[in-house]
């Protein structure tokens, strides 16, 4: 190992960013503006375009090394910490590749494309004896712990049923961003799995595991998955989804995501306890909200508004040599989730063509009906093949989890 890397619990972790596009200028931003600086310094971005990079005229200035290939970053001295913000094809081969170079790791979400591809990056974690979390930023916040650390006491008494609905519209530009973004594979032939389940919405699927695992930095266990899985945009894969899990602890949870819809709503979520029901709101900012049964409220706060930089949290959890919050294990059942979803479904349905609208002026394609009908399954928690009045949907099988360890076990369809 680097001497340098194990050195770093005395100063500020020198910092490498491997992406210099999309999400990745969030935390080069974070890393050259913000607080962060006092805890992390940054030293290299590694990026085959680097113009994309909206902060690239600033990191010039700072003398920040730039890299347009990782195996030319490889060739140096490792960065106490690597912040992998790639696409999610990309992130089992980067987190992997960084830690054999001697780097603790921070993986924006999911963890992977494949269930065998987190498995591999938790195993090469092991072998290098270096750190690795995973980009889901709840996990970080305190309102989320909190939370966590109250259903782990039991005060809300047993969990029963989760439920939490995103309809947020997406564009063609949004599919158009990148070769992969809504696609099943790559055009090389990796698998990418890219759906508002596993990305643009996974945070919210991911909390309901998160809070229900018995440890602060673990996750529940999954027991069997049930997926209906639609499209209306013309990619390979889905943008509407409806999915019943159910954990190895009995708790059923509803999820229900799409891009296909003209207006916004939520995140909004009813976490339903024997004593207790968790919520949280439409408006942005919007607490989470305990109500008990014996009229007792308790208000957690919001985990997108005044929190801490999750990398930052990451980092003091490596200098202290303390559980992550989040760790490749923790976000594993989310990447099992969507493996399991995908082959669950039987195909992808095609929305049918008379209930399809394209704005001409925003290019959106959306449904009609569906936020409504995503909306009243939400209420009553169910998925929309349980809804007699919805006709266009097509039940998916029920699978267990037990054993699953490959992505596609059964071939893939679309």
């Amino acid at each position: 190992m680097s001497e340098l890397v194990d050195q770093a619990t005395a100063a500020r972790l020198r910092t490498a960013v491997i992406g210099m596009g999309g999400f990745a200028n969030s935390h080069l931003s974070q890393l050259l503006q913000g607080a962060s600086r006092q805890e992390l310094e940054l030293v290299a971005a590694i990026d085959p375009d680097p113009s994309r990079c909206e902060h690239l005229a600033e990191l010039n200035e700072r003398a920040v090394q730039i890299h347009t290939s990782l195996d030319d970053y490889l060739r140096g001295t490792a960065a106490d910490l690597v912040i992998v913000s790639t696409p999610i094809h990309l992130h089992c081969e980067h987190t992997i590749k960084a830690l054999q170079h001697g780097s603790h790791v921070y993986c924006e979400k999911p963890a992977a494309a494949r269930i065998q591809d987190a498995h591999a990056m938790a195993k090469a974690r092991d072998q290098s004896g270096r750190r690795a979390a995973i980009g889901y930023q709840w996990s970080y916040s305190d309102p989320i712990r909190q939370l966590k650390k109250d259903i782990m006491a039991g005060d809300m008494g047993q969990p029963r049923r989760f439920r939490t609905l995103v309809c947020w519209p997406r564009d063609a530009s949004y599919y158009g961003r990148s070769s992969w973004a809504g696609q099943l594979q790559t055009a090389a032939g990796d698998w990418v799995l890219d759906s508002p389940v596993s990305n643009a919405t996974s945070h919210y699927l991911h909390n309901s595991f998160f809070v229900l695992g018995d440890q602060p930095h673990t996750s529940a266990a999954l027991a069997d998955v049930q997926a209906e899985l639609y499209r209306a945009n013309p990619i390979t894969n889905y943008d509407t989804a409806a999915l019943r899990v159910h954990t190895t602890a009995g708790v059923e949870v509803l999820y229900y995501a799409t891009h296909a819809v003209s207006t916004a709503t939520g995140p909004t979520m009813i976490y339903e306890f024997d004593d207790a029901t968790v919520t949280y709101g439409l408006q942005a900012g919007q607490p989470f909200v305990a109500r008990f049964s014996n009229g007792e409220t308790r208000e957690y706060g919001c985990p997108n508004t005044g929190q801490r930089y999750a990398v930052c949290s990451a980092a003091e959890a490596i200098r202290n040599n303390t559980p992550l919050a989040c760790e490749i294990e923790t976000a594993t059942p989310l990447t099992l989730c969507v493996n399991l979803a995908q082959e669950s479904a039987r195909e992808i349905v095609d929305f049918p063509k008379s209930m399809i609208r394209i704005d001409s002026d925003t290019a959106l394609t959306s449904v009609e009906g569906l936020r409504s009908a995503l909306q009243e399954c939400y209420d009553h928690g169910v998925l929309p093949s349980d809804t007699p009045a919805v006709d266009w949907a097509v039940a998916g099988s029920v699978l267990s989890a037990e054993g699953y360890d490959l992505f596609p076990s059964r071939g893939a369809r679309n």
